[in-house]
């Protein structure tokens, strides 16, 4: 017996609640509407496996922000014979990466960003240059022809 589907998407049943070692199929953070449609919230989205089936679980995490990106988590693991495995992941265990993958975001942000343009042009001269015998100084101002 499948799910009921409206449209394309099919209708799973609601959780109200997870444990942190249920068997997780995936987890999301997304920006969405809210159900009063008066602005974004951050939800975390869990789908857990009941009884062989998805159920849904929902969290709102408060008001969205444009900064953080939104995250999807497939559960899931491979064994040592090569096999996948698609409820080896737990709640917690998601849950863990989503906080880390957060963290990751704020340290991102203050990396500053490489000139790519810029080294390949320089990188395209000094090519020429080699090409027609002219001088170039490398690593530790040593002399390259």
């Amino acid at each position: 017996m499948t799910a009921p589907v409206v449209g394309n998407t099919p209708i799973l049943p609601i959780a109200t609640h997870v444990m942190p070692d249920e068997p997780c199929y995936r987890l999301e953070e997304l920006n969405l509407l809210t159900p009063n449609n008066k602005g974004y919230h951050r939800y975390q989205i869990v789908w857990v496996v009941r009884a062989d089936r998805l159920a849904e679980h929902r969290i709102d995490m408060g008001v969205a922000d444009d900064v953080t990106p939104q995250v999807r988590i497939m559960g899931g693991e491979i064994d040592e014979d090569g096999k996948a495995h698609l409820w080896g992941d737990s709640v917690g265990k998601l849950r863990d990466w989503a906080d880390w993958w957060r963290g990751q975001q704020n340290f991102m942000a203050t990396i500053e960003p490489t000139d790519l343009l810029g080294e390949w042009r320089k990188d395209i001269e000094e090519k020429r240059k080699a090409s027609v015998g002219q001088s170039t100084f490398g690593p530790a101002l040593v002399k390259q022809r």
